[in-house]
């Protein structure tokens, strides 16, 4: 019962931190499709936009954004490679220290907090 008591008042403080600032948080959620990717690189250690695009069924150049998005936002790091033909590619790794990203989306995260 106290644990439960516990995670209500961190979920309230949370939710209140959230629309305090919600400027800085509406750069950091993602969506559920996009933790999908981070988890998916997490499991492979690392891969390029090619095995996420291949992964999800989706094309290279979405792919390719969601993961440049991810890096610019800070759940991916990334390295420039030489690719088989020559151009540059780039490889991504999980940025998170532990490298677990919790499955909660932004548009859940946004509807319990209003």
């Amino acid at each position: 019962m106290r644990r439960h008591a516990n995670s209500a008042l961190l979920r309230k403080d949370l939710m209140l931190s959230v629309l305090e600032n919600r400027e800085y948080f509406k750069d950091v959620f993602i969506s559920q499709r996009q933790c999908d990717i981070v988890n998916f690189v997490v499991s492979k250690f690392k891969c390029f936009s090619v095995d996420v695009a291949n992964k999800f069924d989706i094309s290279v150049q979405s792919s390719s954004t969601q993961m440049k998005r991810l890096y610019e936002i800070g759940y991916l790091d990334r390295k420039e490679v030489c690719s088989d033909s020559g151009g540059i590619e780039y490889e991504y790794t999980c940025a998170i220290k532990g490298g677990f990203v919790n499955t909660l989306s932004n548009a859940t995260a946004i509807k319990r907090a209003s």
